[in-house]
């Protein structure tokens, strides 16, 4: 079996070198239709390089049709560009194609002026551009998905807009088996996928560990958010807090090739305001040096009672290109601050769980106050020696400051819905460095080629914690009564030391072979991780309200590091199928025991998780489908409802079975969504009741449908919806108590006017029915979103 390798502790795709170039005979083919999916005839479609080489032109048929050879020694990514009387004038950047290969490309004119381009990066796969067909997967590099032997999802900016999304779980909701764990109105974003908690917060950034915010990131310079389902240390390196159930990466916004420039503004109608501003060229000769701005924001009150929040956050991404050298460099700021957060509510044992309050409730009032601010830069590039070889590398740097005070913590005591909540004062100062460095061989050994890669990673995570509990108040989930507010704070931690240090690291080797024209790919490596954490001590109120460094005496670091097996394959069969399979062991980084509980900030020692995965894929168009069956193991981690100690019982099992579809199911209905059907079980733990029993907060059920509807006779306007539903939930270990199964509807529409400067209206209406219900138990109740309506308007120019 061959092998590619690579050395990263994360995604190295982004900094990753391109394919080498090679001497290729590729085919290209579709149709070209208008927005209701009416054929467009004497379209012209041309290829070109990216550095501007024309490769091959043609004109579409009566029907749309298209079809274009090209042969040589040239790079695997192209531009192509189509133009249409009467339409606007579609360019697609980073097209790859393959040998051997016929690709079938369809492409989506919108009516308007030639001279007007719509430039995208090669990201659709239906026809509105939402969906995207390549994603990052770490010591891969950026591949097709389709091509990935593993289960992984991307969405595109696009859907940002045509959603009006806040947040990267509003994003995740679309991907069927993604549930948010925390609620919607939380200052932390934590979903559930696969049967595991995700943490937003720990996304990648171009693929990198570590910097992003840690509660809730921006999505204001992000191009495409992607999701890799499962254990994925063998591509992305170890996370510094977990990543079993998946890994999200954000890929920042860079400049194409035609400029941009949007603005966008919105209202709630809970008198929420937001604005926009998005702009990108390119400059010097074959258009070597690209900037791109993006500003925004939102201010005002939210669908939730006695809640308001500020938001503000920039990006600037530059970026250099040239024959042999390719670089970037990102770097943003977010600020937040919010009144009257609401959280996951913790239940006692005892009781039947009593129904959900109106989702506008919320027992936290002005009381609570948050505040959060964070700053990151991070500079990627690479080198190609010749076609074969390539070395690559990036460093990043972040730093972000938080606090608040105010009631903090709640637990549901009956079943009338009484509630305890304790007060809480947290502040934390976190700085973060991650570099990483990489090289690549491609080689051939007889009729088999090989992608070798061999990369290391390092990411340190140094952080100063404080916090203090303090009175209880009595409120209720029904009638919330006003809580007294907290007047006296930990003050803030300038020279104050770490209270914990933590070191991951990593080399990774891999191979992925391809032989058999491309059809059969086979990877296998080995990645050698080491995670180490210190716990220096805590942070306490001092006199005058200033902080008191108390060391650690008992039980303060460990170091454990493991090599890390793992093997993939995929086999390419006729008529766009698919089939494929992997097994990744993975070590994690140990929990950490949660607020709430009495043993808080305990870090566990890591641990090994295994995944065993087979499906298949099709593709057929602007059509795909996955099919995958799945198995993943890992130690329990429950806190326990009587001792309010958080600790590791036994493992918990999960096996499911997910199927997703996405595009164009006729000329002008699109859909997206899928079914996942999940057995969790905890298994070893030792206690007769819990032992068997499901894990807590995992539905068995879930499905997700978004359909988006082209209207004939209006070819700019468009009608979308998306339904959403759950099973049951467990709220506790021995499953005597839980929260009933729940369904939503949430609709929209928007409408493009296509004039010489765009225009685009946008109406979205959430939980339709003003459905009230806990949609997740797995942190707690998490409630969810409340009906609410949103608009916006943007301008193209």
């Amino acid at each position: 079996m061959a092998l590619s390798c690579f050395l990263a502790l994360g995604d190295f795709s982004a900094s990753a070198a391109p394919a080498p170039a090679a001497s290729i005979r590729a085919e290209l083919s579709g149709v070209v239709t208008d927005a209701s999916g009416a054929a467009v005839p004497n379209a012209t479609v041309s290829i070109e390089t990216l550095s501007g080489k024309k490769v091959a032109s043609t004109v579409t048929d009566a029907s749309g049709h298209y079809r274009l050879e090209i042969v040589g020694q040239l790079d695997p990514h192209y531009r192509e560009k189509v133009t249409a009387q009467g339409f606007r004038t579609a360019v697609e950047e980073n097209l790859s194609l393959s040998d051997n290969v016929n690709r079938v490309h369809d492409v989506h004119l919108n009516v308007g002026s030639a001279t007007d381009a719509v430039t995208v990066n090669a990201y659709e796969t239906t026809g509105n551009g939402e969906i995207g067909t390549v994603a990052q997967a770490g010591i891969l590099g950026t591949l097709s998905k389709q091509d990935l032997p593993f289960s992984v999802s991307s969405y595109t900016s696009q859907l940002v807009l045509d959603q009006q999304a806040q947040t990267v779980s509003d994003v995740l909701r679309n991907e069927v088996g993604i549930q948010e764990s925390n609620g919607r109105y939380s200052e932390n974003q934590y979903v559930t996928l696969r049967g595991f908690v995700l943490p937003v917060g720990q996304s990648l950034i171009n693929g990198i560990p570590g910097l992003v915010d840690q509660r809730s990131p921006s999505i204001e310079n992000i191009d495409r958010i992607e999701i890799f389902k499962g254990p994925s240390s063998f591509l992305n390196g170890a996370s510094a807090y977990g990543a079993v159930a998946g890994t999200v990466n954000m890929v920042t916004k860079h400049a194409g090739d035609t400029p941009y420039y949007r603005v966008d503004g919105g209202y709630s109608s809970a008198t929420e305001k937001e604005g926009h501003l998005d702009m990108g060229r390119r400059f010097l000769p074959q258009n070597a040096l690209g900037v791109r701005l993006t500003l925004g924001g939102r201010m005002g009150k939210t669908p939730v009672d006695n809640q308001e929040e500020n938001v503000g956050a920039g990006g600037l991404g530059v970026d250099y290109r040239a024959q042999k050298f390719h670089a970037n460099v990102d770097i943003s700021d977010q600020a937040r601050s919010m009144l009257g957060f609401r959280d996951a509510i913790y239940v006692y044992p005892g009781f039947d769980v009593p129904k959900a309050p109106k989702m506008t409730s919320n027992i936290f009032d002005h009381s609570s106050s948050y505040t959060h601010h964070q700053q990151m830069a991070l500079a990627q590039g690479g080198y190609d020696f010749n076609d074969r070889f390539q070395m690559y590398g990036s460093y990043g740097y972040a730093h972000e400051l938080e606090s608040y005070q105010g009631p903090g913590v709640a637990y549901l005591i009956d079943a009338q819905g009484d509630v305890i909540a304790q007060d809480l004062t947290f502040t934390s100062d976190i700085h973060t460095n991650v570099a990483r460095l990489g090289t690549r061989l491609s080689t051939n050994t007889g009729p088999i080629h090989h992608d070798i890669t061999l990369a290391g990673d390092y990411l340190q995570i140094g952080s100063a914690y404080a916090y203090e509990y303090g009175d209880t108040h009595d409120t209720n989930i029904y009638n919330p009564v006003a809580l007294a507010p907290l007047v006296t704070r930990i003050a803030g931690l300038k020279g104050v030391p770490d209270t914990g240090l933590n070191r991951l690291s990593s080399i990774a080797l891999a191979d992925v072979a391809t032989a058999l024209h491309g059809k059969l790919t086979v990877i296998g490596g080995l990645r050698g991780q080491w995670i180490g954490v210190k716990n220096y001590g805590s942070i306490a109120r001092g006199a005058n309200n200033t902080p008191d460094f108390i060391p650690c005496t008992d039980s303060c670091s460990y170091n454990q590091g493991k090599a890390s097996p793992s093997v993939a394959a995929m086999y390419h069969l006729p008529k766009g199928l698919s089939v494929y399979g992997n097994y990744i062991q993975d070590l994690q980084q140990g929990p950490t025991a949660p607020i709430g509980a009495t043993n808080v900030n305990q870090v566990f020692a890591p641990y090994v998780a295994t995944q065993k995965e087979v499906g298949a894929k099709y593709e057929h168009r602007s059509l795909e489908a996955t099919l995958a069956i799945y198995e993943i193991g890992k130690p329990n981690g429950v806190l326990n409802p009587v001792t309010n100690v958080y600790g590791i019982t036994g493992k918990q099992r999960n096996r499911g079975l997910e199927f997703t579809l996405a595009g164009n199911i006729v000329r002008s209905i699109r859909v997206n969504g899928g079914l996942s059907l999940l057995d969790a079980r905890q298994r070893g733990t030792g206690d007769s009741t819990t032992d068997g029993q499901r894990a807590q907060g995992i539905p068995g059920t879930q499905s997700t449908v978004n359909a988006e509807w082209t209207v004939p006779r209006l070819k700019s306007l468009f009608l979308d919806a998306r339904v959403t539903a759950s099973s049951r939930q467990s709220v506790d270990t021995a499953n005597t108590q839980s929260i009933p199964a729940w369904a939503r509807l949430d609709i929209g529409g928007r409408y493009d006017f296509e004039t010489k400067v765009p225009i685009s209206l946008r109406v979205n209406l959430d939980n339709v029915t003003g459905n009230n219900y806990y949609e997740s138990s797995l942190l707690g109740l998490g409630y969810a979103a409340p009906r609410t309506v949103r608009a916006s308007a943007g301008v193209r120019f």
